[in-house]
């Protein structure tokens, strides 16, 4: 039980900083990937609301190149995290967690998959966007 409540507490602080990351950033229009990318974390990142009881006040800031190394990291947590549930008493709420965990596992592995570079798209984007505009460029001369 003690190493759920570990990893559950690791999945809450990285998703939460996951979530900040995605808050922070501006993407240009110019950039589908990166913006879809984003929709698509939100909405796996409103999947860790079955951990909702559990708060974790300590988030690391990230970048856009530690993203993908942050969901391979969860990925290894939620599938312990499942091997560990399996071996508890069975019970209905424990079934829909596990089930719920499953899907966020999922939902993790097409993350991956769909947007391998996405750590690049992203750090370029940033790059672009905090350069100073034409008007910036010219009245600040």
């Amino acid at each position: 039980m003690e190493k759920m409540e570990t990893l559950t507490d690791e999945l809450i602080q990285s998703s939460q900083a996951l979530e900040e990351w995605s808050q922070a950033i501006e993407i240009s229009t110019q950039k589908m990937e990166a913006q879809t990318f984003l929709f698509d974390l939100r909405d796996y990142l409103a999947m860790f609301t079955i951990f909702e009881d559990q708060q974790t006040t300590q988030v690391s800031k990230l970048d856009g190149k530690e993203v993908l190394t942050v969901l391979n990291a969860q990925q290894s947590q939620l599938v312990e995290w499942l091997q560990e549930a399996k071996t508890m008493e069975d019970s209905g709420d424990l079934r829909r967690q596990c089930a719920s965990v499953e899907g966020i596992l999922e939902f993790n592995h097409l993350l991956q998959n769909e947007y391998p570079n996405i750590g690049e798209v992203t750090q370029e984007t940033i790059k672009k966007d905090t350069t100073k505009g034409f008007w910036q460029r010219l009245f600040h001369h």
